[in-house]
């Protein structure tokens, strides 16, 4: 039962990917996201809810996991097709459910400011073009909690 409830997550999040694209995007703006276990098959769903009609602000995307996260097939699966899609995806050490920026600051040449996001809900329509707005400001990082 748990590998077809696997398999059920995993067809509908690939179906989900079909229709989003991450890749040349020429924004000013990166996005990083956080995510474990079958939040995982669920951080798309984030990312194109809070992306929608306004991917025009973003550069990058980037998803960041715990190097102690366990991939099973399913999720190795899945990750390529999100890499094949254009997102970045960083590993790095568990750090703690508060430091969704470390795993991007560690591991990026910062050149553009950053939006952070978190990877289990779905973001109503304006929220990109607020945090930008908080970025034109000077702030060099704004971040929506759920």
């Amino acid at each position: 039962m748990r590998k077809l409830l696997n398999i059920l997550l995993l067809v509908t999040a690939v179906c989900r990917l079909l229709m989003c694209n991450f890749k040349g995007n020429q924004g000013h703006i990166d996005v990083s996201l956080t995510s474990y276990d079958k939040r995982i098959f669920f951080a798309p769903v984030a990312l194109m809810s809070f992306l929608k009609n306004h991917k025009i602000y973003v550069n990058k995307v980037f998803l960041a996991i715990d190097d102690v996260e366990k991939l099973s097939i399913w999720k190795v699966l899945f990750l390529k097709i999100l890499r094949m899609k254009g997102l970045y995806i960083i590993r790095g050490p568990r750090v703690g459910p508060h430091a969704k920026y470390y795993h991007y600051i560690v591991n990026q040449n910062i050149e553009r400011p950053l939006i952070i996001i978190d990877d289990d809900c779905i973001y109503k329509g304006n929220e990109l073009q607020l945090l930008a707005a908080e970025l034109r400001k000077g702030v060099e990082i704004a971040c929506m909690r759920a």
